[in-house]
């Protein structure tokens, strides 16, 4: 998965409604890490 394709995921998963879904894809370790990275810097 391309790094922006896992930095638009982590924007949708901060801007998600409540009652609404977002699908995350498989991912590898590093991935995964890199996600954890993103919403942890949107979050500020």
């Amino acid at each position: 998965m391309p790094n922006q394709h896992i930095m638009a995921l982590a924007l949708a998963l901060c801007n998600v409604e409540a009652g609404r879904r977002v699908k995350v894809p498989a991912m590898t370790g590093s991935q995964l890490h890199l996600l954890m990275m993103w919403l942890q810097a949107l979050r500020g």
